[in-house]
């Protein structure tokens, strides 16, 4: 079943720039202010994936209620845009494929201020069937660009992150089949191609290091590219004796080939309850390791500033203190495992512009800015 409760859980959005230690370090002093923006409709707008291509070219993409039946689960893609002064609503077409009623675009990248691309899915609700959505900007409207479906054509097809390597070089990321297993895509510069891959599961997060070296992300998975191939990497495991069932990871960033870091949470099962718990990994070249150290119930996300100095983006549920989140198992049922604990495939960040400024999006259309060189804690 899709995730259909972002709504109703998605009420924080916290924002950490980690300390050159190990430790974390957070300062509350740091002045963040909101930014107004407009949304479509008087209904649920949603965001969930940001690209920034300078201090005023950003985009914000995601999702929106247009109160077309069924209003409670249909949706519409929802793209903004900042030109320095202020956000815009930018129009954003869908598929017309018969039965589709949930329209989505999860994240996004820019090529240049004429390519940015995003990507997401369209879905039959009723259904199984989801079909891969990759829209792109070519400097005056966004257009639904051709992409494959190899996990079937009446069988989920989804996509939740994209990451330019090049121009001629772009990796999109997500979930195909059912039950579902890993779907990656790549741009060669005029199609889309689904790769051949051994990541075994459903894919969260994606970064290119170099067209030889590229990570993805997922339960309790690390999977690279070394140019050839995709690979499982050994990584941090769940440890049984502290009743772990899952680390997933749904996001991964680096500043180079032995600094990279993934986000996530770890899953607990406490009797009835699952339980979430944040997590930081850490590639230095030559292994995985895991920070259990980490604020929060769940990190949608992760931007590497420089070596040591990890952007992580935290959300936790309403009250939540930095502790591990409690969810009840229905039916005895281990639910929600592979998807976060506070709204599926919903992927609320930040991102930094080229002058150092850190740009935040938000649920319910909501968008910050803070300056360059701080560290700190935010919620909404």
């Amino acid at each position: 079943m899709k995730p259909r409760t972002i709504l109703t859980l998605l009420t924080a959005l916290v924002v950490v720039l980690m300390s050159d230690g190990a430790a974390v370090a957070l300062d509350e002093s740091a002045a963040w202010g909101q930014v107004p923006s407009p949304n479509r409709g008087t209904r649920q707008n949603e965001l969930a994936g940001l690209a920034v291509v300078g201090s005023d070219d950003i985009w914000a993409v995601g999702r929106y209620n247009s109160g077309r039946q069924p209003t409670e689960t249909g949706r519409d893609t929802l793209a903004l845009h900042w030109d320095g002064t202020r956000w815009v609503l930018v129009r954003t077409p869908n598929p017309s494929w018969s039965g589709a009623d949930f329209f989505t675009l999860e994240d996004a990248d820019a090529v240049s201020s004429t390519e940015v691309w995003a990507v997401g899915y369209a879905e039959d609700f009723a259904s199984l069937k989801s079909t891969t959505l990759i829209d792109r900007w070519n400097g005056s409207k966004w257009k639904i660009v051709p992409s494959p479906n190899p996990g079937g054509s009446d069988l989920p097809n989804t996509l939740a992150a994209i990451d330019v390597a090049a121009p001629n070089d772009i990796w999109a990321v997500g979930s195909m089949g059912y039950p579902e297993g890993p779907l990656i895509l790549r741009w060669n510069g005029s199609r889309w191609r689904s790769k051949r891959n051994a990541c075994g599961v459903s894919l969260y997060g994606v970064h290119a290091v170099s067209p030889t070296d590229v990570w993805a992300v997922g339960d309790s998975t690390t999977c690279h590219y070394n140019g050839t191939r995709w690979s499982i990497i050994p990584s941090p495991q769940p440890r049984g004796q502290y009743n772990e069932i899952a680390y997933v990871l749904t996001d991964v960033s680096s500043t180079g080939p032995g600094d990279v870091w993934a986000s996530g949470y770890r899953v607990i099962e406490q009797g009835e309850y699952l339980a979430f718990q944040s997590i930081v990994e850490h590639w230095n070249g030559a292994e995985w390791t895991v920070n259990f150290n980490v604020r929060g119930t769940s990190l949608s996300g992760i931007q590497a500033l420089a070596p040591n100095r990890p952007l992580r983006r935290e959300r936790l549920e309403p009250g939540a203190q930095p502790h591990p989140g409690r969810q009840r198992v229905a039916g005895g049922r281990r639910g929600g495992i592979r998807r976060s604990p506070v709204g599926g495939r919903h992927r609320p960040g930040a991102d930094v512009d080229p002058g150092g400024a850190v740009q935040v999006r938000g649920h319910g259309g909501r968008r910050y800015r803070c300056g360059r060189g701080h560290r700190l804690l935010v919620r909404t």
